[in-house]
């Protein structure tokens, strides 16, 4: 077809969001209680599940040495309680959603993504801006985020080249209206 391929966002966002969230998976691996079915594809849904495990907690006999003994220790809850309201993951979820709406262009994308990088920095290898070899055509992704930008002027050679068949296809619809 001829259509240079553009990376999903979102699963360049859950690859991130996976790589950091091990020490959650360690601390959760603990219990063998899941109040939320579990999606590796998703990472929300690991964080639905530690929000509805506080819920929960709140209501259980503590006394109870039969239910104690499934949950996680004293240390581990207070470790997933500070990164449940660690600010950074909310932005992070925020971004996520965000993703799903009609109307985002490369441009939002490329924002929010760079927002990301700026408070994880660790991010940067799957969402930066920087070409990696399992990002199909970063040229163009680049290239498109530059024309939404109305900054054509500074598009490099490679990019320039990534998004040339688009221009023709343009210009000549221009010379038939």
């Amino acid at each position: 077809m001829g259509v240079p391929l553009v990376g999903c966002a979102s699963h360049r966002l859950n690859l991130a969001v996976q790589a950091d969230m091990e020490e959650i998976c360690q601390a959760t691996a603990k219990t063998p209680l899941r109040p939320v079915i579990r999606q590796d594809t998703r990472w929300p849904s690991t964080f639905s599940m530690l929000k509805l495990y506080f819920e929960l907690l709140e209501h259980l006999d503590m006394n109870d040495d039969t239910r104690v003994e499934y949950l996680p220790p004293p240390a581990a809850n207070r470790r997933l309680r500070a990164l449940l309201k660690e600010l950074k993951l909310k932005k992070v979820e925020s971004v996520a959603k965000a993703l799903e709406g009609a109307e985002v262009t490369l441009l939002d994308v490329r924002v929010w993504f760079d927002g990301l990088v700026t408070i994880k920095p660790q991010y940067e290898r799957y969402i930066g801006k920087s070409p990696l070899p399992d990002r199909p055509q970063p040229d163009f992704e680049a290239a498109c985020v530059r024309v939404l930008g109305g900054d054509t002027g500074r598009l490099k050679r490679a990019e320039r080249a990534a998004v040339e068949p688009f221009r023709h296809r343009q210009a000549e619809a221009a010379g038939e209206a």
